[in-house]
Order: C-alpha cells, then sequence, then structure tokens
C-alpha cells in the first residue's frame, strides 16, 4: 500500500492539485501510485465523462467495471481513495 496516499486517505483537508497532461487530462500531482507514478484523470472521452485513465477496473468504455464521476475533482479524489486503499496499483 501506498504511504504517501495513506496520509490522505483521511484528511478531509487534502484537495487534488492538477498539471496538464499532454493527452487532454490532468496529472494529480499529489497522489503517488506505489510504482512512483502520479494520479491521473481526463474527460477526453467520446461521452466527455470523467474517469480515472489507469483505472484497471475497467476492461472497456461503457462495459463493467467504467466508473465515471461527476467532476475533475471528483475524479481525482477518488483515484485517491482507490490508491490508498490499495484498489489500483
Amino acid at each position: 500500500m501506498n504511504a504517501t496516499a495513506m496520509t490522505f486517505q483521511n484528511d478531509s483537508t487534502w484537495s487534488p492539485m492538477f498539471s496538464r497532461w499532454r493527452h487532454g487530462g490532468w496529472y494529480v500531482i499529489n497522489t503517488r501510485y506505489p510504482g512512483g507514478g502520479c494520479g491521473c484523470v481526463s474527460r477526453n472521452y467520446e461521452d466527455g465523462k470523467w474517469r480515472i485513465v489507469c483505472d484497471s477496473r475497467r476492461k472497456g468504455l461503457h462495459e463493467e467495471g467504467d466508473f465515471t464521476y461527476a467532476s475533475r475533482d471528483a475524479a481525482a479524489r477518488a483515484e485517491r481513495d482507490l490508491v490508498a486503499a490499495g484498489v489500483l496499483k
């Protein structure tokens, strides 16, 4: 489990910090995966919905495991929580 993400898990003061991703999404620079990569969210999909870019639960768009979020912040917070819980690695 990612110790950095764990420190944020129950921290209501945590706010995502973003940097533009060259492919049209946003890096979530204060979310870190165990391997060292940072979070990334995007709505650069045909339906324009926000998703976690590296969501391993997704088999394909509009298929089982294709989770969408109401906003960029909601997607970033979900990614942070999923990394902290060890769901996303």
